[in-house]
Parts: C-alpha cells; sequence; structure tokens
C-alpha cells in the first residue's frame, strides 16, 4: 500500500511540477486609439485588435464610430461573434439608443479592418465607459390653452378663413 501511495504522490508533484513549467499566457493591454489614428494607420491585408475613443452615430442600417478632429472618417461597426446588440438596447436607455439628439461616445473594443483612405471596418467585441451629453436642450411644452404667435396660420391664409383660423 505505500508503494501505491508513493507513487499517487509521485504523479501528483510531477503533474504540478510540469504544469509549473509551462509559459503563463500574457493578458496584452490595448493601446487606445482615435478613429483618426486608425484611418491614418498603414493599410494592411490584416485585421487587428484595438481599443478606439469615439463618438457613435446610428442611423437606419448602420452603425459608425467618428472623430470630431477628423469629420471625414467613418468606421463601419459590425457586431463581433458573441458581441453585444447594435442598437445598444440593452443599455437600459431608450431603444435604439438616440444618437441625434445626444452625443454618445465610448470606448470600442474589437477587431480593426483598413478599408480605405477614411474609412474602415470594427468587428465590436465590446464597449465601455459610455457617456451621454444632450446636444440641443428641450423646451418645455406648452400647456396653457393660449396660443403663441408661432401657432398661428401663416401669412399666406388670406381672407374669411385666415380670420377664423386665427381666433
Amino acid at each position: 500500500m505505500r508503494r501505491i501511495t508513493l507513487a499517487f504522490v509521485t504523479l501528483t508533484l510531477g503533474g504540478v511540477a510540469h504544469a509549473a513549467q509551462q509559459p503563463e499566457a500574457s493578458v496584452k493591454a490595448l493601446a487606445d486609439h482615435t478613429a483618426c489614428e486608425l484611418a491614418n494607420s498603414a493599410p494592411s491585408s490584416s485585421r487587428q485588435h484595438v481599443q478606439v475613443r469615439a463618438r457613435i452615430q446610428l442611423y437606419a442600417h448602420a452603425a459608425v464610430i467618428t472623430d470630431e478632429r477628423c469629420p471625414t472618417v467613418r468606421i463601419l461597426l459590425e457586431r463581433a461573434e458573441g458581441g453585444p446588440d447594435m442598437s445598444f438596447c440593452d443599455l437600459g436607455l431608450e431603444c435604439p439608443l438616440n444618437t441625434e439628439n445626444f452625443l454618445v461616445i465610448a470606448t470600442f473594443v474589437g477587431t480593426y479592418e483598413r478599408l480605405g483612405t477614411t474609412s474602415g471596418r470594427l468587428w465590436l467585441e465590446r464597449f465601455q465607459d459610455l457617456k451621454r451629453t444632450r446636444l440641443v436642450p428641450v423646451a418645455a411644452p406648452n400647456t396653457s390653452f393660449e396660443r403663441t404667435l408661432r401657432d398661428k396660420v401663416p401669412s399666406s391664409y388670406t381672407g374669411v378663413r385666415a380670420a377664423q383660423l386665427n381666433r
């Protein structure tokens, strides 16, 4: 019985010693990029894993990230396998995310491929540090029954009909 126990201990210690000799996987930190830097990077046929801080704009059939420092650059966002919902409805905000009345900036992480001098494609794996700022202040609704000058009929209406509408 001692031999079996010693053999078991030897195998276990040998297994631990063997596992300790294997190199640990290094976690590579991604450098922060801007959309401008990605557009100016050297064209390559390979894709690169990047982290980019930029503004997101959602359209009917596309999501792009942009940077005000280089307004002609557009990087198309596409969902990577296992990536977030591209309507960004899972944020607990409006659905889809309102990028028309809000400035929405986030850090996007994914695989980037340059397509041209002012365009590229980012397969979005995740995003973080989302910041949302209202672009245009919203006026309080007019809840009074009084009509304002804006509510009146345009001057192109003449005669009795205009008088009836402008009462």
